[in-house]
């Protein structure tokens, strides 16, 4: 493995804001897997798209936190405080997620796309957030 790339992988071994980075957004990929497959399965039983996207929403939020508490931030707190923060933070997140998908749907398009770009418009919040309030 090059040098770069074990930079990059290292984890909470590194407090370097592009490690971190990166750690964040492969845990994302997870998530995102996570909340997709479960409002693909909420969609496919005729749950409505809001419903459908909040569902996995949470399901991604709970891979999110494990890895993130666990594995990329160098936490200074107790779970316990981690773990509020990330509620108030996952508040706000969801809040936008599920805002930002009925505008984008109002103004035409399709819920995939919807959900594609909102997931991608709130990925800098969220590490932004992860970093320097919830994991501190």
């Amino acid at each position: 493995m090059s040098s770069r790339l074990k930079q990059l992988t290292a984890g909470q071994q590194s407090n370097n804001w592009q490690a971190q980075f990166f750690q964040h957004m492969l845990t994302g990929l997870l998530a995102t897997a996570a909340h997709y497959l479960i409002m693909l399965a909420a969609l496919s039983t005729d749950i409505k798209p809001l419903l459908a996207s909040s569902l996995g929403f949470l399901v991604g939020a709970l891979v999110r936190f494990g890895f993130s508490y666990f594995h990329i931030f160098v936490v200074e707190s107790h779970i316990s405080g981690a773990l509020l923060r990330f509620l108030a933070a996952l508040s706000i997140h969801m809040a936008l997620n599920a805002g930002m998908l009925m505008l984008f749907m109002a103004v035409g398009l399709q819920v995939w796309l919807a959900q594609v770009l909102v997931t991608a418009l709130l990925t800098i919040m969220n590490f932004l957030l992860a970093k320097y309030w919830v994991f501190k």
